[in-house]
Parts: C-alpha cells; sequence; structure tokens
C-alpha cells in the first residue's frame, strides 16, 4: 500500500498525469460518470471541514461512487481516547468488506463500543449494503439494534436454536425474551404502553424507528 502525504511523495510524472487526467474528467463528464461504480471512498477528517470535505464527496459522487466517513474527529471514538491508526483500520475494514462485493457479510457485534453517531454511520454503511443485495448476518445483544435493523432474528441459548421469526414476534414472545436473557426493545413497550391507552392511531404497523414512530402519534 502507498501513503500519499503530500504532493512531493509523487513524481513530475505522476503529477502530470493527475492533472492531464483531471482536464480529461472536466472536459468529458459523461465518459467518467460511471468509473467509480461500485467503489467507496473513506474520508477521515480529524478538524472541521466544509469545502474541502464536501469536493472530496461531490468528485466521488460525480464518478458514480459512494461516501463513508466522519467530519469531525470529536464525532468519532477518536473523543474517546481512539487513536488514528485504530480509526483508520476499521474504516480500512469497512471499506475493504465493501470493496470485495461479497453475497454474504458477517459481522459480529458491530455496534459494541460505538458511540451514537459512528453507530449511526454504520447503520447508514449497513443500509447501503443492504440495498445492494447483500445479505448480512449479525451477532449482536443491542436488542434495539436487531428490532430496528433485521428482517429476521434467529435466538440461540445454551447452544441452541429457540427462536427464529421476524423481529416483532421474537420480541413479543415473552417466554423466548426471558429464556434468552434478553430485554424487550424500548421502542416496542413504548408503542405498546401508548397503543394500550389509546394514543395511537388505528391500524397502524409497528414501528421500528423514531420516524416510523411519529407516523404512528
Amino acid at each position: 500500500m502507498r501513503h500519499l502525504i503530500e504532493p512531493t511523495n509523487l513524481s513530475t510524472k505522476e503529477i502530470d498525469d493527475l492533472m492531464n487526467l483531471a482536464t480529461d474528467i472536466i472536459n468529458h463528464k459523461e465518459k467518467y460518470n460511471e468509473v467509480c461504480k461500485g467503489k467507496k471512498l473513506a474520508t477521515l477528517f480529524y478538524e472541521p471541514s466544509t469545502r474541502t470535505r464536501l469536493s472530496f464527496t461531490a468528485a466521488m459522487m460525480e464518478l458514480g461512487g459512494n461516501v463513508l466517513g466522519f467530519s469531525d474527529a470529536a464525532s468519532s471514538s477518536v473523543s474517546k481516547g481512539e487513536t488514528v491508526a485504530d480509526t483508520v483500520r476499521v474504516i480500512s475494514q469497512f471499506a475493504d468488506i465493501i470493496a470485495m462485493h461479497p453475497e454474504i457479510i458477517i459481522f459480529d457485534e458491530p455496534t459494541a463500543a460505538l458511540d451514537p453517531v459512528n453507530a449511526d454511520m454504520l447503520e447508514e454503511v449497513l443500509e447501503k449494503m443492504a440495498q445492494e443485495g447483500k445479505t448480512i448476518m449479525i451477532s449482536t445483544h443491542d436488542v434495539d439494534f436487531a428490532y430496528r435493523w433485521a428482517e429476521r432474528i434467529v435466538v440461540f441459548c445454551d447452544g441452541k436454536i429457540i427462536a427464529d421469526d421476524t423481529p416483532l414476534a421474537v420480541f413479543q414472545n415473552k417466554e423466548i425474551v426471558y429464556q434468552a436473557n434478553l430485554k424487550r426493545p424500548m421502542m416496542l413497550d413504548i408503542y405498546e404502553a401508548m397503543k394500550e391507552k389509546g394514543l395511537v392511531k388505528e391500524n397502524r404497523s409497528y414501528p421500528k424507528n423514531v420516524e416510523e414512530f411519529i407516523y404512528c402519534i
């Protein structure tokens, strides 16, 4: 892997080639509008940025690619003491996984130790992969995340499968929840409490997130 820190890391010929390529992209946009299709650019801005960050994002999108990352170190695990190396490794792993275009992707406790901003970022990445037709399997004890995000939940207890159903069916089964030492998702508890008091609209499906919940009241 080659690391580029400053322009002097490039030879004169490489800089000329880059400038010529940039000129060709500007003059023939239609030729490059899908050259990065299926590719992801990971951007890590350790200082607040507007023009540079948006220019990187806009350029990648103009070439048909997508972008993931953060715009300020304060919105990442760096604020909790995570090193630059650790952050780069985590983001790189996510980018590498996406770049390999696997049909099935397995995550083990992906939300563990993530702050809310990075957890939201993770869900955005997972959602994009799901929209691309990927099958995503996640091992987690985060019931709120599982209820909000999964289409199917398999519950294990003592090495055996004790439930395999939709999130709603699984978490409405009090025996399963108790046997697996789980808790019901907060969204489910709040919705059912308000439903009992007649505070939600009739004939509404159970909400999985805040936006869907607001629609029900």
